[in-house]
């Protein structure tokens, strides 16, 4: 878990805590790590996909709705200086 935290930016006990959370909802499942039977792998669940996948369409349409007036060259504008901000971000940790 100890990975995840970091990528998510949170700490460990309470991404474990998050995990079992969403393990008990049977939203993803556990495994031991192929190379480190310590570690434990994160997958998703087929009910897991299906929520991912749902969230992602509903994100989408809300920035297509604030997105649709805004031209396909300011789109890719925004989405350029988005990715800066992400990556300087990142930088900080």
């Amino acid at each position: 878990m100890g990975k995840l935290a970091n990528q998510l930016g949170k700490d460990h006990s309470s991404t474990s805590r998050q995990i079992a959370k969403f393990e008990r909802q049977g939203l993803v499942q556990t495994v031991a790590a192929p190379d480190d039977r310590r570690a434990r792998a994160v997958a998703l669940t087929a009910a897991g996909q299906q929520l991912y996948d749902r969230i992602a369409t509903v994100r989408a349409e809300k920035i297509q709705h604030v997105l649709g007036s805004v031209s396909a060259t300011e789109q890719q504008a925004i989405l350029k200086r988005l990715q800066q901000i992400a990556v300087l971000l990142n930088q900080a940790k």
